[in-house]
């Protein structure tokens, strides 16, 4: 086995250059889309939720909130409509019984 070279990479070296490749990878990492970045962030996420092994707290799966608020407002939808038939019901029944007070001619 040969020992590992001490040498420094070409990458590493100090100076002037040093600051030229840092504004270089920091104009880089800043010309992603914010989209991209939380899309990586969402599928890290997924990947890190499923790990059953995972240490500490487990997340709440945003799915479950999500149908929940859905149904919630599917709920709030049925709601609204039985409030609207009930409402022309009524209306119905009003026209009918004003028609019924009228004198036959």
């Amino acid at each position: 086995m040969e020992p590992k070279s001490t040498k420094p990479l070409p990458d590493c070296t100090e100076g002037p250059e040093a600051s030229e490749r840092f504004a270089a990878i920091v104009t880089k990492l800043l010309s992603v889309p914010r989209a991209v970045l939380m899309e990586r962030e969402k599928v890290y996420r997924k990947q890190a939720d499923a790990n059953p092994k995972r240490r500490g707290p487990k997340r709440k799966s945003k799915i479950v909130t999500a149908q929940q608020e859905l149904l919630s407002k599917l709920q709030d939808q049925k709601q609204a409509i039985d409030n609207k038939l009930v409402d022309v019901e009524q209306e119905i029944l009003t026209r009918a019984l004003g028609r019924r007070k009228r004198p036959l001619a």
